[in-house]
Order: C-alpha cells, then structure tokens, then sequence
C-alpha cells in the first residue's frame, strides 16, 4: 500500500500546479495578446496599403493576380473582381505580352525588378506607360511564394522624352542642311560642333574646327563680336577672315 504524502509534499505539488495553472493562465494571456497586435497590425497594414498612393500589385508564380489595391484599380479603371485571378498578360498592350514573358524568367531568378516598363490597358481602352519595382518573396525552404511589385505611371515622362528627340532631331536636320555655316559654342568660345557649310567656308575639316577656341585664337575684331554673342547680345562680324585652323 503506497504511503500518504506528506504535508510538505502536498502543498509542494499544490504550489506546482498553481504555477502550472498560472503559466497556462499566462500563456493564453500572451497568446490572446498576440493575436490582438496581429489582428491590429493587420488593420494598420490593410488601411496602409489600401490608402498609399503607389499602385501595388501581387502576382502568383504563374503570373496571375492575388493582390491589387485602390491605387492599382483607379490608376487602370477596374474593379477588384475584374482582375484578381487573371493574368497580368491581359493587362498589357499586345505588343508587350511577349516581353512579359520572356522577363518573367529573369524576375523569378534575380528575384527583383527594377525600372521594367510596360505598356499597360486600362477599361476605357487608352493605354499608359509604367515602370515596375519589385521583389519576390520566398518560403522558408526558398521557393517562390509571390511577387510585390509597386508602379509609377511614366506616360508624361515618356511623351516628354520623345517630343525631346523629334525636336532635337528637326533641329539637327536644319543645322546639317542649312545653306549657311553654323556652328555650336561652348560658353568658353570652344566650337562643340559646325555643319558641312561652315567647314566648307572655313576651308578646313572638322577635326581641326572641333575644340577650336575662337574667343582666344582669333582676330582681336572678332573675338569681340563672339564674346558678344556668348553674353547674349546682338553681334555680326563683317571683315575678311583667314582661317587659323591651318585648314
């Protein structure tokens, strides 16, 4: 017959098992704490993400939507159910499907994008030009679990761009076929560049006439008449000029 515990013995496992009880009363405090924060940090990262500014999306490994916020969708015009589970593809202009495609590879493998541009539609049928930055997360183990990626509507930019290049370009035009010698100025007199009329009247070639300083290397008349012109006044020079290039 087993003995009686003693007296010591029974408040001892007494004692044990308040701590028990109290560890577990604590634990399940901890627990519901944490449940708490996450369910608040939850909210505040929903109400972040929901109100940014940025246009964020959130694609599957396949390329198909899990997340977009109200940036994305007033940005494009959709509505939420029209885009989550379709394939990003559906989104784009068809001549940027196939970069799409054959970028998505090296997204995967690098596991971040960094200024890629597309050319996407949005539900009234117009299209805009937007430059992606994003990462890849991963599990534990490394595998691909989805993609973050931000975008920034560059439409006015890229216009700017290439009203910049036409106008760049007709004014390069009339400078090459201008019936009259023209040349380009540094601030210092350095002649940056001239056209094939200059080089002709100057009897010389353009190796020569390029990096030429004609505010110090030519006659004192007229390097009056072009220090005149580099500050932005009227100026003609009207004498014979021998050319100092050698030319």
């Amino acid at each position: 017959m087993a003995e009686k515990p003693s007296y010591e013995e029974l408040i001892e496992k007494i004692a044990r098992l308040e701590s028990e009880v109290l560890a577990g009363r604590q634990f399940e405090k901890t627990v519901r704490q944490q449940e708490e924060y996450l369910r608040e940090s939850e909210a505040k990262f929903r109400l972040l993400f929901e109100r940014t500014p940025v246009s964020y999306q959130s694609l599957d490994i396949d390329g198909n939507f899990l997340e977009v916020n109200q940036a994305w969708l007033e940005t494009l015009g959709y509505t939420r159910d029209e885009v989550i589970g379709r394939s990003f593809a559906d989104f784009l202009h068809p001549d940027w499907v196939e970069p799409f495609r054959e970028n998505c590879p090296r997204f995967k493998a690098l596991g971040e994008v960094l200024g890629v541009e597309f050319e996407m539609r949005k539900k009234d049928g117009s299209t805009i030009m937007v430059a992606f930055n994003g990462k890849i997360s991963r599990d534990p183990e490394g595998s691909f679990l989805q993609t973050h990626c931000v975008f920034s509507n560059i439409s006015e930019r890229r216009q700017s761009e290439l009203a910049l290049a036409e106008s760049e370009h007709r004014h390069r035009v009339i400078f090459e076929n201008s019936p009259l010698g023209m040349i380009r100025f540094a601030a210092d007199g350095t002649i940056l560049d001239c056209n094939e009329k200059f080089i002709e009247l100057m009897g010389s070639t353009r190796e020569k006439l390029i990096g030429f300083n004609t505010a110090r290397q030519s006659s004192p008349k007229m390097q009056e008449a072009i220090k005149k012109a580099l500050a932005g006044e009227a100026s003609v020079y009207d004498d014979t000029y021998t050319s100092v290039t050698g030319g």
